[in-house]
């Protein structure tokens, strides 16, 4: 199989869908791999490391797009990448489909193939890549809150964490799942009272057995959460909220509740997501404020820490994207359940329910289309 790495053209999004590694174990199973030149720079891997593991390299996404039968990316195409999709192509890449009507249509004119990273799901409910990510981001979810908590960046001048002499900060996270599991260690580590939301029971005592004496978790309901909103410095949300959602975990007017200066980092950013006030912005441009309250809502935040999110990224992504190399795609759907679920957009076919629900689209069942 021909396999592209494009560069990513999403702002500041330095990860690269390959490594050394990960090519050289590609080309060794006789596939052919082209990478776009300069696309590892940020991530510490040059042209030359992967022309030695047996790429070849490309000088423009166009010719990648050309060329590849499977494109493996980190981000999903943007409109400047929709008119280079073609039929039966294999897009592989964190897509979420259900919140992106016009990259949708792109792949349905198209009929092209897209295969999302952040879906594939094992029988236990683990969703391997999508957690290689969301372990980095539930921590520089909290990196970034002790940043903009600082008064030199628009903050109130408050140190996330404790200090003898000093209240230690108070943190909520909202949801207790991987990322906000991650965020909660994190910010109890620097000394922070931490009060995790989650709705889950068993979850719930999963939190409290795992997590720091200055962590708690409790029911997510709307009067903790208010009754807690009033105490705290720093909110994280980490949850993913469905896309069709007519309600929010934090409203504006729950704004009101807050400290003034106090600072909200949407690790999923998400507009009409778990946070009704949430906008989605860049790492250029990652804040802004409403009604007092500072927000930070960038979605590709691990991209930040790009040779640490890279080869954990590659890592958790390789395995399935040799067996759509190796066997095709229908036949890697076939004898992979986690990667089925992966399936989203088939031949001008929607294969995830959620998408076709929420864009009024006809659903088809996976197995249907392989």
């Amino acid at each position: 199989m021909i396999i592209g790495i494009p560069k990513e053209i999403k702002n500041n999004e330095n990860r690269v869908a390959s490594t050394y590694n990960s090519v050289k174990e590609l080309s060794g199973n006789g596939h052919r791999v082209l990478v776009e030149t300069n696309t590892g720079f940020a991530s510490g891997i040059t042209d030359e490391e992967y022309t030695k593991a047996g790429a070849e390299i490309v000088n423009s996404g166009k010719e990648i797009y050309q060329l590849s039968e499977m494109i493996m990316k980190v981000r999903e195409p943007l409109p400047p990448e929709f008119p280079l999709l073609r039929e039966n192509q294999i897009i592989f890449a964190f897509l979420l489909p259900e919140r992106d009507p016009e990259m949708t249509r792109a792949f349905i004119d198209k009929k092209a193939i897209g295969i999302a990273y952040e879906k594939v799901r094992k029988d236990d409910g683990s969703t391997p890549i999508l957690e290689s990510m969301s372990r980095i981001a539930g921590r520089l979810g909290v990196f970034m809150g002790a940043q903009y908590l600082q008064i030199i960046n628009g903050g109130p001048g408050i140190l996330l964490g404790s200090v003898p002499g000093t209240d230690p900060t108070s943190v909520m996270v909202l949801g207790g799942g991987t990322v906000g599991f991650n965020a909660a260690i994190t910010a109890a580590s620097l000394g922070a009272r931490v009060f995790v939301m989650e709705i889950k029971p068993d979850r719930i005592d999963y939190l409290n057995k795992n997590l720091p004496d200055n962590a708690k978790a409790v029911k997510s309901i709307p009067e903790v959460i208010n009754k807690q909103l009033a105490e705290t410095d720093l909110v994280i949300n980490a949850t993913i909220w469905p896309a069709d959602a007519k309600t929010h975990l934090i409203t504006r007017d729950m704004l009101g509740i807050m400290k003034k200066g106090a600072l909200i980092v949407d690790v999923s950013a998400e507009e009409n997501g778990a946070i009704e006030t949430s906008i989605v912005k860049t790492h250029t441009d990652p804040t802004y404020e409403v009604d007092g309250i500072l927000h930070y809502c960038v979605q590709n935040m691990p991209g930040a820490v790009p040779k640490t999110a890279t080869p954990a990224l590659v890592s958790a992504a390789l395995p399935y994207a040799m067996k759509i190399a190796n066997e095709g795609w229908q036949k890697a759907m076939r004898d992979d359940k986690a990667l089925l679920k992966g399936l989203c957009l088939v031949s001008g076919k929607v294969t995830h329910e959620e998408t076709a629900r929420t864009q009024n689209l006809e659903y088809y069942e996976p197995k249907s289309v392989i």
